[in-house]
């Protein structure tokens, strides 16, 4: 279960740069963005941030980190602007996708979004079915949610974030993106200026895991959240 809730999320190490060739690599992009990429995991970034696999404690897991300021970033308090998506592998756990339901609606979920130097301003629960164990055995057992806020820290100036977790279990999240994911969770962070609720938009819905976007997914939740 502490695998599964991957929480805070991973980290790239610190001063790490990636080398050619190695780790995630910019993409020619429409200008102000690039794209980068690790294994199966896409993101859209400003186009001057660094980039770097996520390096995690275990196995499970997989995905990309970008931001100005890797070392920064690595804090997770709201402080540096950044983004990272991650996707847990259901397949190499051997975990029960219901326990994934439940990292979802706790343990994955960016730890800045509770810090008292944060303040949530949006929470919308696309999708929450009760899996087996919670006393439905013919429920998916699949659950996604998205989040929004700002932040203040004394590390740096106000922040915006935005975030998007969700467990595939068995419903129609399971037929796109990764065909084994048990968890994808992607966050992003910008500073607090007039274009950054669209900055954020596009960063976050842009995220893609195999060929499905962050906003093919919430599709797919809510076509899931229509079925019972």
């Amino acid at each position: 279960m502490a695998a599964a809730g991957c929480s805070p999320l991973a980290r790239a190490p610190s001063g790490h740069r990636p080398h050619p060739g190695e780790g995630p690599l910019a993409a020619p992009q429409e200008r102000p963005y690039a794209e980068v990429t690790s294994n199966h995991v896409h993101a859209l970034v400003p186009r001057r941030w660094q980039a770097a696999p996520l390096s995690v404690s275990h196995a499970l897991s997989s995905g990309v980190v970008a931001s100005p300021n890797l070392e920064g970033w690595s804090r997770m308090d709201g402080s540096v602007p950044g983004l990272e998506a991650e996707w847990v592998d259901v397949a190499q756990g051997g975990i029960p996708s219901d326990f994934y339901w439940l990292a979802a609606k706790g343990p994955a979920i960016p730890r800045l979004a509770t810090l008292g130097s944060c303040r949530a301003n949006e929470l919308v629960v696309i999708l929450n079915h009760r899996p087996a164990f919670a006393g439905d055995p013919r429920s998916p057992g699949d659950y996604a949610e998205r989040g929004t806020g700002t932040c203040r820290s004394k590390q740096g100036p106000p922040t915006r974030y935005a975030y998007f977790v969700a467990a595939p279990g068995y419903g129609p999240v399971r037929h796109v993106g990764i065909p084994n994911s048990g968890l994808y969770v992607v966050l992003a962070v910008v500073k607090n200026d007039p274009d950054a609720p669209q900055q954020l938009h596009r960063m976050l819905m842009s995220a893609r895991f195999n060929q499905t976007s962050v906003a093919d997914l919430m599709d797919a939740a809510r076509d899931s959240a229509q079925l019972r």
